[in-house]
C-alpha cells in the first residue's frame, strides 16, 4: 500500500426547493432534503503523496453515482444547496490499485473512497468534530432543474 495524505472539508449540504426566484428573494423556499453524512463527508478532496497531489476530484450535483437525489422528482423547480465547509483537514490514509473515485454519492456528499483507507484500515471518513469556537464558512448554489438534470442558475 502506498502512504499518502488525504485533504478534505468536512461539508454539511442541505437542500432547498422553490418555484420562482422571488420565492427566493422573499425566504419562502421550501426545505428538501439533507445528507444523512453532514459533517463525515466531503464534495471536494485531493490525495497527496510528499506533498505532490496525485489525484483529485470535485463531486459535481449531476453525478450518475447519486444514490439519494432523484432530480426528476423536483422537474422544473429551482434547487437551492446549501453548502457549509469546515477547515480544511489533512489526514493519513494508504492507497491501493484503484480509482480512487467515491463509492456512494449521499445528496452531494462521499465519506468512502474506491481503495482509500484511513487510520486502522477504516474505509470511511469519520465523524468531524469542530474544534472550540469552529465555525463552518456558508455559500449557496442555485439550480434550475430541466429534464432531470440541474442546471446553474445565475442570481
Amino acid at each position: 500500500m502506498k502512504k499518502c495524505t488525504f485533504h478534505y472539508r468536512p461539508t454539511i449540504i442541505n437542500l432547498y426547493t422553490c418555484d420562482t426566484i422571488e420565492e427566493i428573494d422573499n425566504g419562502t423556499i421550501e426545505f428538501y432534503a439533507e445528507s444523512f453524512i453532514n459533517g463525515c463527508g466531503t464534495n471536494e478532496y485531493e490525495i497527496t503523496e510528499d506533498d505532490v497531489v496525485i489525484f483529485s476530484h470535485i463531486i459535481d450535483i449531476n453525478n450518475e453515482e447519486e444514490e439519494d437525489l432523484e432530480l426528476s422528482d423536483i422537474e422544473g423547480k429551482i434547487l437551492i444547496r446549501q453548502v457549509e465547509v469546515y477547515s480544511k483537514q489533512s489526514i493519513p490514509c494508504e492507497l491501493e490499485d484503484g480509482t480512487n473515485e467515491p463509492n456512494f454519492i449521499y445528496h452531494g456528499l462521499a465519506n468512502s473512497f474506491d481503495e482509500v483507507y484511513f487510520e486502522d484500515d477504516v474505509e470511511e471518513l469519520q465523524d468531524y468534530e469542530p474544534m472550540d469556537g469552529e465555525t463552518t464558512e456558508q455559500y449557496f448554489e442555485y439550480y434550475k432543474i430541466k429534464n432531470g438534470i440541474a442546471e446553474p442558475l445565475e442570481l
